[in-house]
């Protein structure tokens, strides 16, 4: 089955290639690949163009889409328009599969009907500059009170997605609430117990903690799902723009320590090395 993996960018010259890369290396052929740049000024769209011909000699399908949009899930919405596949996963600029037999792993020798299959995603951190540490994202999909898996860890049903698109006015958790509609909806969800892809944690929802936060709390409220209380949200809301302030504000050295605690906090155990995670007998 034809599979859609699309990449939105902007200004990425500087992480574009490895991601390129990652799709180029899958020995899973019969892919359409989608990378949509929303106008660079730094040299992305000439790296992108270059690929084109190396894709097509490994009979990956290849579009480069230069638009403007008003923002990354605008982007992806352009992107899924255009999609053929029977899935899209959708791999941000930076991130990368885990390695070169993630989507042949799981559509190889498989059929497929469920609306979104998800797995497993390794999240690198630099918590201090040169030095990467990773933990592992387990993906469930019983409790949505925050997003149960990375969008980068799933595949998701592309006649399904063009039944809903992603929410353009939320700016940070359009993902978050296209999964929980889809939930919400009955849609059905498969866990395809693997890694899948490796995330580089800088995205939109990582570094605008107060809008994600917000707009979580809002799209539960919209559909009906347990939040909060007023006063929780309040002090939360409030803890967030701390943290946010510290984030832009403070030596990246004091920031890295505090952001390492938290994840600590939250019961994540911090990894050395990717080997550390795929050794683990979950994935052997």
């Amino acid at each position: 089955m034809l599979i859609t993996i699309i990449t939105v960018c902007y200004n990425a010259a500087d992480c574009i290639r490895r991601t390129m890369e990652s799709v180029l290396g899958q020995t899973y052929r019969n892919i359409e690949y989608i990378v949509k740049d929303g106008g660079s000024a730094d040299g992305t769209s000439e790296i992108i163009s270059k690929y084109k011909e190396r894709f097509e000699q490994n009979g990956i399908q290849f579009w480069h889409i230069v638009k403007k949009d008003s923002g990354i899930y605008d982007a992806m919405n352009q992107a899924t328009i255009l999609a053929t596949g029977k899935y899209i996963n959708y791999l941000n600029a930076d991130d990368i599969f885990l390695n070169d037999y993630v989507v042949d792993d799981i559509f190889g020798d498989k059929e497929h009907s469920e609306d979104v299959l998800y797995g497993d995603a390794i999240c690198e951190y630099e918590f201090i500059k040169g030095k990467k540490e990773y933990t592992l994202w387990k993906g469930q999909h019983q409790d949505f009170k925050l997003m149960p898996f990375s969008h980068q860890a799933c595949f998701l049903k592309t006649s399904t997605v063009k039944e809903y698109y992603y929410d353009t006015k939320y700016k940070s958790a359009a993902d978050f609430h296209l999964l929980l509609k889809f939930f919400k909806d009955g849609k059905i969800f498969r866990n395809v117990q693997c890694i899948i892809p490796i995330c580089t944690m800088s995205g939109i929802s990582n570094t605008n903690i107060v809008t994600s936060y917000k707009e979580t709390i809002q799209i539960k409220r919209n559909l009906c799902m347990e939040t909060p209380t007023k006063e929780d949200t309040n002090f939360n809301a409030w803890m967030m723009e701390v943290k946010q302030w510290m984030i832009y504000r403070m030596p990246y050295g004091f920031v890295g320590r505090l952001m390492r605690f938290q994840v600590q906090r939250k019961g994540k155990k911090i990894y050395k090395s990717i080997e550390e995670i795929i050794d683990q007998p979950r994935y052997s």
